[in-house]
Protein backbone atom coordinates (compact mmCIF):
# COMPACT_ATOMS: atom_id res chain seq x y z
CA UNK A 1 0.00 0.00 0.00
CA UNK A 2 2.87 2.38 0.97
CA UNK A 3 4.29 2.11 -2.56
CA UNK A 4 0.72 2.99 -4.48
CA UNK A 5 -0.16 5.88 -2.55
CA UNK A 6 2.38 9.00 -3.50
CA UNK A 7 3.48 11.61 -1.25
CA UNK A 8 1.93 14.66 -3.35
CA UNK A 9 -1.37 12.44 -2.28
CA UNK A 10 -0.56 11.87 1.71
CA UNK A 11 2.59 11.41 3.82
CA UNK A 12 2.71 7.70 3.98
CA UNK A 13 3.87 6.10 7.60
CA UNK A 14 3.31 2.16 7.52
CA UNK A 15 3.77 0.40 10.75
CA UNK A 16 3.15 -3.28 11.06
CA UNK A 17 1.96 -3.10 15.04
CA UNK A 18 -1.65 -2.14 16.31
CA UNK A 19 -0.27 -0.75 19.61
CA UNK A 20 2.99 1.33 17.54
CA UNK A 21 -0.16 2.65 15.46
CA UNK A 22 -2.06 3.63 18.46
CA UNK A 23 0.86 5.56 19.99
CA UNK A 24 1.86 7.56 17.42
CA UNK A 25 -1.74 8.94 15.94
CA UNK A 26 -1.86 9.73 20.04
CA UNK A 27 1.17 11.39 19.39
CA UNK A 28 0.31 13.56 16.16
CA UNK A 29 -3.05 13.42 14.77
CA UNK A 30 -3.48 11.93 11.74
CA UNK A 31 -6.31 13.17 9.17
CA UNK A 32 -6.75 10.11 7.21
CA UNK A 33 -6.07 6.35 7.88
CA UNK A 34 -5.70 3.79 6.35
CA UNK A 35 -5.91 0.19 7.96
CA UNK A 36 -6.65 -3.55 7.16
CA UNK A 37 -7.26 -4.23 11.03
CA UNK A 38 -10.84 -3.38 12.04
CA UNK A 39 -9.57 -4.09 15.54
CA UNK A 40 -7.44 -0.86 14.83
CA UNK A 41 -10.38 0.96 13.97
CA UNK A 42 -12.53 -0.26 16.75
CA UNK A 43 -10.03 1.54 18.78
CA UNK A 44 -9.88 4.54 17.17
CA UNK A 45 -13.24 5.05 17.09
CA UNK A 46 -13.73 4.44 21.20
CA UNK A 47 -11.05 7.00 21.86
CA UNK A 48 -12.56 10.07 23.02
CA UNK A 49 -11.14 12.40 20.35
CA UNK A 50 -11.55 16.24 19.74
CA UNK A 51 -11.20 15.31 15.40
CA UNK A 52 -11.75 12.30 14.67
CA UNK A 53 -9.68 10.77 11.66
CA UNK A 54 -11.55 9.58 8.27
CA UNK A 55 -10.36 5.90 8.16
CA UNK A 56 -10.27 3.81 4.81
CA UNK A 57 -10.06 -0.07 5.65
CA UNK A 58 -8.65 -2.15 3.06
CA UNK A 59 -10.00 -5.53 3.26
CA UNK A 60 -7.86 -8.84 2.92
CA UNK A 61 -10.53 -10.18 0.06
CA UNK A 62 -13.10 -8.88 -2.11
CA UNK A 63 -15.90 -10.09 -0.51
CA UNK A 64 -18.90 -7.71 0.19
CA UNK A 65 -18.97 -8.98 3.86
CA UNK A 66 -15.82 -8.43 4.67
CA UNK A 67 -16.23 -4.36 3.96
CA UNK A 68 -19.02 -4.79 5.72
CA UNK A 69 -17.28 -5.48 8.36
CA UNK A 70 -14.81 -2.89 8.33
CA UNK A 71 -18.01 -0.41 7.85
CA UNK A 72 -19.51 -1.97 11.32
CA UNK A 73 -16.29 -1.56 13.04
CA UNK A 74 -16.23 2.45 12.00
CA UNK A 75 -14.64 2.44 9.10
CA UNK A 76 -15.46 5.47 6.82
CA UNK A 77 -14.90 4.02 3.48
CA UNK A 78 -13.69 0.55 2.30
CA UNK A 79 -11.70 -1.13 -0.63
CA UNK A 80 -10.49 -4.55 -1.33
CA UNK A 81 -6.90 -4.98 -2.03
CA UNK A 82 -7.19 -5.58 -5.44
CA UNK A 83 -7.95 -1.94 -5.85
CA UNK A 84 -7.43 -0.33 -9.13
CA UNK A 85 -5.03 2.74 -8.72
CA UNK A 86 -6.89 5.20 -9.91
CA UNK A 87 -10.00 4.64 -7.72
CA UNK A 88 -7.74 4.25 -4.48
CA UNK A 89 -6.19 7.87 -5.03
CA UNK A 90 -9.62 9.22 -5.94
CA UNK A 91 -10.86 7.73 -3.14
CA UNK A 92 -7.94 9.16 -0.89
CA UNK A 93 -8.57 12.40 -2.83
CA UNK A 94 -11.84 12.37 -1.13
CA UNK A 95 -10.98 11.46 1.99
CA UNK A 96 -8.57 14.08 2.30
CA UNK A 97 -11.18 16.97 0.18
CA UNK A 98 -13.62 15.63 3.44
CA UNK A 99 -10.74 16.03 6.46
CA UNK A 100 -10.37 19.70 4.73
CA UNK A 101 -13.79 20.81 4.99
CA UNK A 102 -14.50 19.35 8.55
CA UNK A 103 -11.53 21.38 9.29
CA UNK A 104 -13.11 24.23 7.83
CA UNK A 105 -16.51 24.04 9.09
CA UNK A 106 -14.60 23.62 12.55
CA UNK A 107 -13.09 26.79 12.53
CA UNK A 108 -16.16 28.13 11.23
CA UNK A 109 -18.00 26.79 13.99
CA UNK A 110 -15.99 28.15 16.90
CA UNK A 111 -16.29 31.40 15.24
CA UNK A 112 -19.89 31.36 15.00
CA UNK A 113 -19.49 30.71 19.17
CA UNK A 114 -17.47 33.44 19.91
CA UNK A 115 -19.91 35.57 17.91
CA UNK A 116 -23.37 34.53 19.55
CA UNK A 117 -21.34 35.56 23.09
CA UNK A 118 -19.78 39.30 21.78
CA UNK A 119 -20.75 41.68 19.65
CA UNK A 120 -18.21 42.10 16.41
CA UNK A 121 -17.95 45.40 16.87
CA UNK A 122 -18.14 46.80 19.95
CA UNK A 123 -16.63 43.20 21.45
CA UNK A 124 -19.40 44.02 24.31
CA UNK A 125 -21.30 40.67 25.38
CA UNK A 126 -24.81 39.80 23.41
CA UNK A 127 -27.81 40.35 25.23
CA UNK A 128 -28.49 36.35 25.26
CA UNK A 129 -24.71 36.01 27.04
CA UNK A 130 -25.98 38.58 29.38
CA UNK A 131 -29.63 37.05 29.77
CA UNK A 132 -28.07 33.63 30.76
CA UNK A 133 -24.98 34.66 33.29
CA UNK A 134 -26.01 37.75 34.71
CA UNK A 135 -28.08 35.77 36.92
CA UNK A 136 -24.52 33.74 37.99
CA UNK A 137 -23.27 37.13 38.72
CA UNK A 138 -25.81 38.20 40.87
CA UNK A 139 -25.40 35.33 43.32
CA UNK A 140 -21.71 35.27 43.66
CA UNK A 141 -21.80 39.02 44.33
CA UNK A 142 -24.28 38.11 46.98
CA UNK A 143 -22.00 35.13 48.10
CA UNK A 144 -19.23 37.09 48.67
CA UNK A 145 -20.96 40.48 50.02
CA UNK A 146 -19.94 42.74 47.11
CA UNK A 147 -21.57 45.19 45.41
CA UNK A 148 -22.14 44.69 41.48
CA UNK A 149 -21.77 47.20 39.14
CA UNK A 150 -23.74 47.62 36.07
CA UNK A 151 -23.26 49.95 33.16
CA UNK A 152 -25.91 49.80 30.28
CA UNK A 153 -26.31 51.45 26.73
CA UNK A 154 -28.14 51.11 23.75
CA UNK A 155 -26.26 48.66 21.70
CA UNK A 156 -27.42 50.17 18.44
CA UNK A 157 -27.09 53.79 18.86
CA UNK A 158 -23.67 52.43 20.18
CA UNK A 159 -23.06 51.08 16.77
CA UNK A 160 -24.54 53.78 14.80
CA UNK A 161 -22.35 55.65 16.55
CA UNK A 162 -18.95 53.78 16.07
CA UNK A 163 -19.76 53.34 12.43
CA UNK A 164 -20.30 57.18 12.24
CA UNK A 165 -16.99 57.96 13.64
CA UNK A 166 -14.99 54.88 11.63
CA UNK A 167 -16.62 56.85 7.91
CA UNK A 168 -15.52 60.01 9.44
CA UNK A 169 -11.87 58.99 9.76
CA UNK A 170 -11.69 57.16 6.80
Amino acid sequence: MERRVTPDLLEVECLADEQEALRRFEAEFRPVVVTDSTELIRKLRTRPLVRPPFIIYVSEVDDPTEREAGILAGADECVGRRVTERELEARLRAARRICELESVLRLIMEENRKLSATDDLTRAASRRFFGKHFPREVERAARYKRALSLVLWRQRAQRANLKRIARQQA
